[in-house]
């Protein structure tokens, strides 16, 4: 079986391990803040999707699939 594979993302560092998983749960309680200040800000609820993508897309990349799944979960929690 082929892997898909971009290798226009070979430069990015890629962290394994324990470090991903802390790299992607800071990524949503940062996410989670954002959107917090911005909503009290604002006076609005906002799409959750603007605030955790970026999250959803720095674990992914940093991690892998497993890690970025981990962001989607966490995200997907935080959110409801």
């Amino acid at each position: 079986m082929r892997v898909w594979h971009l290798k226009a993302l070979d430069w990015l560092p890629r962290v394994g391990g324990l470090a991903a998983v802390v790299a992607a749960i800071l990524a949503v309680l940062l996410s989670m803040l954002i959107r917090a200040s911005l909503e009290s800000w604002l006076g609005v609820r906002l799409p959750a999707f603007i605030t955790f993508s970026p999250a959803i897309v720095v674990g992914s990349l940093l991690g892998g699939i497993r890690v970025g799944l981990l962001a989607v979960a966490l995200s997907t929690v935080s959110a409801w």
